[in-house]
C-alpha cells in the first residue's frame, strides 16, 4: 500500500485523480516532527486543511498520522491528543490511524472514537528507553516516536497480545546506513524488517499468545484497511521452533540489523 503525502496544497481534483488511480491512504506528517517531514503540515487544524480532510472523507481516504507534536520528546504523542480528538469528532466518517502508537496514554482514545485506530511496531512492544540509553547509547535503537517507559512497553505489548480489533501491526522498519547511525546527528529509525516474523513469533510464543498472532499481523489490517483477501496475492510462510541464523548486517555490511532478544523461531519456507 502506497500512501499519498498530505500537504496543504492538495486540490480536490488531485485527490479525485489519486483515488481513481487506486490510492486510498493519506499520510499526515506534522512539519519537521520526524524523518522526511520537512514538507509536512504546520497547522493541521487550519480551515484549509480541514477542507482538504473533509474532501478526503467524502472520497473514502484513510488518514494515517504520525501523531507527535514538537514539544518535549516524551510528551509529544500526548500533546497531539487534542488534534486527534478534534479530527475524530469533526470528521466522523474519516478513518484515522495513529501510526506506531508509542504511549499508553493514547490507548483510551481508541475506545473514545469509533473512527480512530492504531498500528503497533515490534520495537515499541519489545523495547523501552532503557534499551536505548540505559547501559550505553545504542544508536540502532533510536527511533521516532521515541521508545518510552517500561510501563508503556507493557501496555502496548498487552494490546498486541490481545489482538485488539482496532490495532494492527505496522513495522515502521527504517534502514539507515552506518554512516548515518554512527553520526553526531543520528538518523531516527530501527531496521527490523529482516527479523520481523521470527521476532514477533518468538514474542507471542513467549507469552502463550500464538493464536492471536495471525489477527495482529494480518487479519486486523485486512479489515481496518478494507482489503479483500481474495484479491490479495497469497503466499504461505512456514516457521519452525528453532533458533534462526539471520544476518547481522546487509548491503555490504553498511546496514546493521539490531537484535532485540534471543530468537527461538525460524522461517524455513518462504
Amino acid at each position: 500500500m502506497i500512501a499519498l503525502y498530505l500537504t496543504p496544497d492538495l486540490t480536490r481534483q488531485e485527490l479525485e485523480q489519486a483515488r481513481e488511480a487506486g490510492f486510498f491512504l493519506l499520510k499526515l506528517y506534522p512539519h519537521n516532527a520526524t524523518t522526511n517531514s520537512a514538507q509536512g503540515v504546520q497547522d493541521i487544524l487550519s480551515p484549509q486543511m480541514l477542507r482538504i480532510l473533509s474532501v478526503s472523507q467524502d472520497l473514502g481516504f484513510i488518514l494515517c498520522v504520525h501523531a507527535e507534536s514538537l514539544g518535549f520528546v516524551m510528551q509529544r504523542e500526548v500533546e497531539f491528543h487534542p488534534i486527534l480528538n478534534t479530527l475524530a469528532m469533526r470528521l466522523p466518517r474519516l478513518k484515522i490511524i495513529i501510526e506506531h502508537l508509542s504511549d499508553r496514554r493514547s490507548i483510551p482514545l481508541l475506545e473514545q472514537h469509533e473512527n480512530l485506530y492504531a498500528t503497533l511496531t515490534l520495537h515499541h512492544i519489545a523495547l523501552n528507553l532503557d534499551d536505548v540509553v540505559g547501559n550505553h547509547l545504542n544508536p540502532h535503537l533510536f527511533c521516532k516516536p521515541l521508545l518510552k517507559t517500561p510501563q508503556d512497553q507493557q501496555a502496548l505489548l498487552e494490546l498486541a497480545l490481545s489482538a485488539h480489533p482496532k490495532v494492527a501491526f505496522g513495522s515502521d522498519s527504517a534502514p539507515h546506513l552506518l554512516a548515518s547511525k554512527h553520526a553526531c546527528s543520528c538518523s531516527a529509525g530501527i531496521f527490523s524488517a529482516p527479523i520481523l516474523l521470527e521476532a514477533l513469533t518468538t514474542l507471542f510464543d513467549r507469552h502463550h499468545a500464538l493464536d492471536k498472532l495471525p489477527a495482529f499481523i494480518s487479519h486486523n489490517a485486512q479489515r481496518i484497511y478494507h482489503l479483500d483477501p481474495h484479491k490479495l496475492p497469497t503466499k504461505k510462510i512456514t516457521l519452525a521452533k528453532k533458533p534462526p541464523n539471520p544476518p547481522k548486517s546487509c548491503y555490504n555490511d553498511q546496514l546493521k540489523i539490531p537484535f532485540f532478544f534471543d530468537l527461538t523461531w525460524s522461517v524455513i519456507a518462504p
